[in-house]
């Protein structure tokens, strides 16, 4: 029987209160790892923060060596494999969209993954975006980045982005 409040007992079979017991005791062990693990989510989530800040809103495509792992995998077919197939792509980019801005809206962690949905703006009025001429259009287009990051460092890429709504701002469709 586990005592309550005065007048009100709840009578429980002895293995109801051995399961909560161990559930608790297991639950109290696991409170350093939950703990951990949401310091590692915060500091990978840091580590994108500072990526984006350097990378996507300075446009400092020599600062990707201090986030990039040596094996970088890209999962984007347009976009080569490791470092270099990255700072080609945005260099790219940057000169098509010399205002390229990319706002991070929302930001998830997961275990090693960190999820970013963020708006990309700019202006269409240079050369470079996947052989599209100028157009002197403003391009606003969402994406879903996911990092996956080893030793502090994004390891590999995935990404989604509205291609449509980009694609239509560049008139490539209609």
């Amino acid at each position: 029987m586990v005592h309550m409040k005065k007048g009100h007992n709840i009578k429980l079979p002895a293995v109801s209160v051995l399961w909560l017991f161990f559930r608790g005791f297991r639950c109290c062990n696991s409170n350093k790892g939950l703990r951990d693990n949401r310091m590692q989510r915060e500091k990978n989530k840091k580590i994108v923060r500072e990526f984006y800040a350097e990378v996507f809103q300075k446009r400092n495509l020599s600062a990707v060596d201090r986030f990039m792992h040596d094996e970088y995998i890209q999962h984007n077919p347009d976009v080569r494999q490791g470092k270099a197939g990255f700072v080609e792509f945005h260099k790219g980019f940057f000169v098509a969209l010399p205002d390229f801005c990319a706002t991070i809206n929302r930001m998830i962690a997961e275990d090693d993954f960190v999820f970013v949905y963020n708006t990309i703006t700019g202006t269409h009025s240079g050369e470079g975006f996947l052989e599209y001429p100028p157009t002197g259009n403003r391009i606003n287009f969402d994406t879903v980045d996911m990092y996956r990051l080893k030793d502090g460092k994004l390891i590999e890429h995935w990404d989604v982005a509205d291609t449509r709504a980009l694609f239509t701002q560049v008139g490539a469709i209609a």
